[in-house]
């Protein structure tokens, strides 16, 4: 009782991963809203409350400068966020949508 209802992989229903980009020019994408630095911490919070274990796929700009990208994490880790997936972009080129 009081179980939240889960989907066959014993994931929360509705609870994709969390998706942010980290552009090269510091701009940062949580599903697909732009937020700036100062809200990150608040904003995932908002993301993991119902799931503290929610994926959180962070795919970074291969010019992206490494501080920001830890800045970055540690933001997360503050808001409480643990299970990280880094995705970084090598050099990737892609045109359209």
């Amino acid at each position: 009782p009081g179980e939240l209802p889960k989907a066959e992989s014993g994931q929360l229903l509705d609870e994709g991963p969390v998706v942010v980009l980290l552009g090269r020019y510091d701009e940062i994408l949580i599903n697909d809203e732009l937020f700036n630095a100062s809200q990150v911490v608040a904003v995932m919070q908002d993301q993991l409350k119902i799931n503290p274990d929610r994926i959180i796929t962070i795919k970074a700009d291969a010019n992206l400068d490494a501080n920001k990208l830890v800045d970055f994490l540690e933001s997360v880790k503050q808001a409480g966020g643990r299970n990280i997936s880094l995705v970084t972009q090598e050099g990737q080129m892609h045109v359209g949508s």
